[in-house]
């Protein structure tokens, strides 16, 4: 399951699309899921996405919209939102931020 997750955030991933690539119900997929990586899947996935898309955003030259698309998010104010909740910051303001770090 987590090779699935982590190959394609993208995906609108539910319990019942994971159990289908599985071949197990929802409740087992909530239930082995959270039992081997300690967390609810649909947390785990939202919190990968978070980190590649902070990844994207801190190391390539993606535009914002890209990035977004990447990581599974349906756009690029809504990847700033989440971003400003998880981080403080937002993915413009990563990208200010090193910008002044390389030149000042």
């Amino acid at each position: 399951m987590l090779e699935l997750i982590h190959r394609n955030p993208e995906q609108a991933w539910t319990l019942e699309s994971l159990g289908e690539k599985v071949g197990m119900s929802r409740a087992t997929v909530a239930r082995q899921f959270h039992k081997t990586v300690g967390m609810p899947p649909l947390a785990y996935i939202a919190n990968w996405r978070m980190m590649k898309a902070h990844h994207l955003a801190k190391h390539s030259g993606l535009s914002f919209e890209e990035v977004a698309e990447l990581a599974g998010f349906s756009s690029a104010r809504s990847l700033s939102k989440a971003f400003q909740r998880k981080y403080g910051y937002t993915p413009s303001q990563l990208r200010k931020g090193l910008e002044e770090k390389t030149t000042g």
